[in-house]
């Protein structure tokens, strides 16, 4: 159960990142 929390967790900061990423080369 835990591990799932972890991995949804670390899901979200990698995709919060990527989209940053994205918004930043588009400028």
């Amino acid at each position: 159960m835990v591990k799932l929390i972890a991995s949804l967790l670390l899901l979200a900061v990698v995709a919060q990142a990527y989209g940053d990423f994205k918004c930043s080369l588009a400028v």
